[in-house]
């Protein structure tokens, strides 16, 4: 699968006419800091540094067979910050056909990363999630299901 990137602007994203590049990233190597980047999914999408009003849906192919184990469930978007820093996006990763999905605030070099804060998989049949820690579920109420109160940490990985 060759890598592929497609991006979508919703009405509101851009504030005027704007001349949009989306370019395979050849010049500058993508650090790593957030994470480990997949070969040939950096992009540099400009013009970089611009603000969008609404979100943009941000398409990236990723080969599975550039994958390990369990990496599936630990891919991101990162993106280079005008300063150096990365920031990363939360994104969605559809086995099947291999795109990574992500909606994303501004413009700026991207590459889909391997990120290394995420809970492992073990080798098996089903794979297992190991690590992190679910607390006791709330004992029902005598009318029926428990109802959980507005910021109630349901999960957290240790």
């Amino acid at each position: 699968m060759p890598p592929t990137v497609s991006l979508e602007f919703p009405a509101g994203a851009l504030s005027g006419s704007t001349e949009i590049s989306l370019t395979p990233r050849i010049v500058g190597a993508f650090p790593s800091d957030a994470g480990i980047p997949v070969t040939g999914t950096a992009f540099d999408v400009g013009p970089a540094g611009t603000t969008l009003g609404v979100p943009a849906r941000l398409e990236v192919a990723v080969d599975s067979a550039l994958l390990a184990l369990g990496d599936e469930v630990r891919l991101s978007i990162a993106m280079l910050l005008p300063d150096g820093t990365l920031d990363t996006y939360g994104t969605t990763y559809d086995i099947t056909n291999g795109i990574l999905t992500a909606q994303i605030d501004r413009l700026g070099p991207i590459a889909v990363i391997v990120t290394a804060d995420a809970i492992a998989l073990l080798a098996g049949n089903p794979a297992a999630l190991t690590g992190g820690s679910f607390p006791p579920p709330p004992a029902p109420s005598a009318g029926g299901a428990a109802l959980v109160d507005p910021g109630t940490t349901l999960f957290e990985s240790s």
